[in-house]
Order: structure tokens, then C-alpha cells, then sequence
């Protein structure tokens, strides 16, 4: 499937339906009270729905990062104003899954729904155009590395994320839990040069 996935997937903050059947917007830094009064049951409840229909038919899932900060500890993403952006990769990269799946060229979605493959998922393919950066205060660099992906970072936050998925014992489906060490897999062979 073409999305970044986090199983911090009870923190949504823009259910799939709110963004046109395509997009949910995962947000990492929600507080738990966010959270669902059962976190494995509701799990289940998604694992119970995805079976029963085509990946097609499925919402997108994305995880945003709006608050990752540089070396100086200053934001990296320029604010509020400039999240349309991100979001507007979203949806072309959705119209252009749609269009391949049907044989169809992707039309305006061409290079707006271009993205790079990484251990954790699909980012825009900035350097081809993928983002829109036009009037954007953001340097070359600085794009560059707002959108590096770390494997030896994100291997760090599966454990983490590991960690807290334990929490909730044999009440965990398999299914987040085998997602879970899939991820994990794929991040900790990348950051060991495997990938």
C-alpha cells in the first residue's frame, strides 16, 4: 500500500472521512486523552473493516510531522499556512494511485503525486517537483532535510512504539502487531545499509 503508517493510529486528528475517502492525517504529538476508550478494540475494528473490502476502497493513512525542529531547535516547517501544500501532495498522490489502478494516465496529478520510497512509507518527491515549494522561505537544504527519513531514528521509534504496543498484552490484534514488525524490519535493515 502507498502510505507512511504509524501506530500511534489513535491519535487521528482528520478522520479519512473528512478528507474525501483518501486521506487520514496521522499527528504524533496529540495527547493520549485522543485516544479511543479501547485502543486494541478499536485496532480490531479497522483490521475487521480492511478485510472486508478492497485495498482500493481503503482510506490513505499519512503521518505529518508538523513540529520536527533542526539542529538550532527552530520549526522546519514554515507554519499553518503552508499545510495546504502538504496536503494538496495527498490528494494528487491519491488521484494518481486511483489512476494507475484503473490503467488510466494520472493527468494533472503527473508530478504532484510523485514520491520517493523510504524504509517507513512514501514522501513527495520534492527535487521532481512533487511539493509545491513556489513562494516557499525554505531553502534547497533545508527542504532536503526536512524530508530525510533516518533509518537509525526510525528504528529507534518502532522500539518505542514496540514498547507501548506491549502495553496492551494479548488484546493487541496480530495484525498491528505484524505491521508493527514489519516496519520495524524494514527501518532497522536500512539503517544496518541491508536495504
Amino acid at each position: 500500500m502507498a502510505a507512511v503508517a504509524s501506530f500511534s493510529a489513535w491519535r487521528v486528528c482528520v478522520p479519512a472521512s473528512c478528507l474525501l475517502r483518501c486521506a487520514a492525517v496521522l499527528h504524533p504529538h496529540l495527547p493520549s486523552p485522543t485516544s479511543p476508550p479501547s485502543p486494541p478494540a478499536d485496532f480490531g475494528h479497522w483490521l475487521d473493516v480492511g478485510a472486508k473490502t478492497s485495498p482500493e476502497k481503503l482510506p490513505r493513512i499519512f503521518m505529518v510531522n508538523w513540529f520536527r525542529k533542526d539542529a538550532r531547535g527552530k520549526f522546519m516547517w514554515p507554519g499553518f499556512g503552508d499545510n495546504s501544500r502538504v496536503l494538496a501532495w495527498m490528494f494528487a498522490r491519491c488521484e494518481a494511485e486511483e489512476a494507475a489502478s484503473a490503467g488510466k494516465p494520472a493527468g494533472g496529478a503527473g508530478a504532484a503525486g510523485g514520491a520517493i520510497e523510504t524504509p517507513i512509507g512514501l514522501i513527495p518527491d520534492v527535487a521532481k517537483g512533487a511539493l509545491d515549494t513556489e513562494g516557499l522561505d525554505m531553502s534547497a537544504e533545508a527542504l532536503a532535510d526536512l524530508f530525510k527519513i533516518d533509518p537509525a531514528v526510525w528504528s529507534k521509534e518502532f522500539t518505542r512504539y514496540g514498547e507501548f504496543l506491549a502495553t496492551f498484552g494479548d488484546r493487541l490484534p496480530a495484525g498491528v502487531r505484524e505491521q508493527h514488525d514489519r516496519l520495524s524490519k524494514r527501518a532497522e535493515d536500512a539503517a544496518a545499509g541491508k536495504a
